[in-house]
């Protein structure tokens, strides 16, 4: 609500501020705009204009508008300056109902009617639906690291949004825009950005919690846990550089870091049919001598095995049998509980200790 200026039927000196203040609440208090338009049109009064000027100066106005507002009950004439002032309305607006209620046939105005026509370019939820469905025939697969933490799902590196629609046109006679496409795209909860795989998961929680705490006990209690975290880390990786120097000079110890690395699709092809294909996957678990910078690789395609503990702890096993001569070996990984830290890799190092007389010592440390 603006204040009232000076004018010439004097409104600011006969509606006080509060009774002002009440009709702008009970303006907006209406809510919808054709509510609010029969409002303002029961305030107009329009009659024929009684003079008419000659000349220069003429005035092609066929009506004169006169305009009040409804205080306790009772209308007082206002000036529209002071009306637009009190209701907090815009000129155009109060200009339009004017218009609207000079050419209607009753007191009512006829309603606003924008919105109402369904839009010309809005496509069914049949293709809409349509787009979803080929966005979703295309294989998916899940992050290595990040399955027990999200539920996106993520598409071939080599496919990109543009190249799906792409496709998608050539399936359907009457395509939804691109940009509908995308909506659809990222509705489904779909990436092609490959997964942080470096990123810790307890590293993104402090620097998340850092950003939005102000500054006090808390914040500094978070930094001295973040602290106390890195140097546990610098520690694994100190811990690392000793028993690679260890294994380098001797021959009765060896150190190494194994992983699985990410799923090959075989045949490795680009064809645009490829992309809608159930292809077949390798897995490959590589494991790296850190003293000699050997590199081992167990290879396998989802129709041979999985890639459970199991798996890997058979993988190692594997390796372990190569040692007639080793006293102690040290193995690093991640924490990946699907894989590396279980249960199944426990059982298979005590295993091994009943069948490999010469191991002594098996220690399996995590980065």
């Amino acid at each position: 609500m603006r204040p009232l200026k000076a004018c010439r039927m004097k409104c600011n000196e006969s509606l006080p501020d509060e009774d002002r203040g009440k009709c702008f609440q009970n303006y907006w208090n209406l809510g919808s705009r054709n509510r609010r338009a029969n409002y303002i049109a029961s305030l107009i009064n329009i009659n024929p204009k009684k003079t008419e000027k000659l000349g220069p100066r003429k005035k092609y106005r066929e009506c004169s508008y006169k305009y009040s507002i409804i205080i306790n009950g009772i209308q007082k004439p206002i000036c529209k300056t002071c009306l637009i002032a009190t209701i907090g309305e815009t000129k155009g607006f109060i200009e339009i109902v004017g218009e609207k209620k000079k050419n209607a046939f009753s007191v009512i105005i006829s309603p606003d009617r924008r919105g109402i026509a369904p839009s010309g370019n809005k496509r069914s939820a049949e293709e809409i639906q349509n787009a979803k469905d080929h966005i979703l025939s295309f294989p998916k697969y899940e992050s290595h690291y990040f399955r027990n933490r999200t539920s996106k799902k993520y598409l071939s590196s080599d496919l990109s949004i543009a190249k799906m629609y792409d496709m998608y046109k050539q399936t359907v006679d009457k395509p939804v825009s691109l940009t509908l496409y995308k909506n659809c795209f990222y509705s489904l909860n779909l990436a092609f950005k490959k997964p942080k795989q470096d990123t810790c998961f307890k590293c993104d929680i402090f620097e998340i919690k850092l950003k939005v705490l102000e500054e006090g006990e808390e914040k500094e209690n978070l930094r001295q846990e973040r602290d106390k975290h890195h140097q546990l880390a610098d520690d694994a990786f100190k811990a690392k550089q000793v028993d690679k120097e260890v294994a380098s000079s001797d021959t009765k110890k060896r150190a190494y870091t194994f992983d699985l690395q990410q799923c090959l699709p075989t045949p490795f092809l680009t064809a645009n049919t490829v992309f809608y294909k159930r292809q077949l996957w390798t897995f490959n678990l590589t494991v790296h001598d850190l003293a000699t910078n050997e590199v081992t690789c167990f290879m396998w395609d989802e129709s041979t095995a999985g890639r459970g503990g199991n798996q890997i702890a058979s993988c190692i096993y594997r390796l372990l049998l190569e040692l007639n001569d080793v006293e102690e070996v040290t193995f690093y990984s991640d924490t990946c509980g699907g894989q590396n830290k279980n249960q199944q890799v426990a059982f298979m190092f005590t295993f091994a200790f009943t069948k490999l007389p010469n191991l002594k010592i098996i220690n399996h440390k995590f980065l």
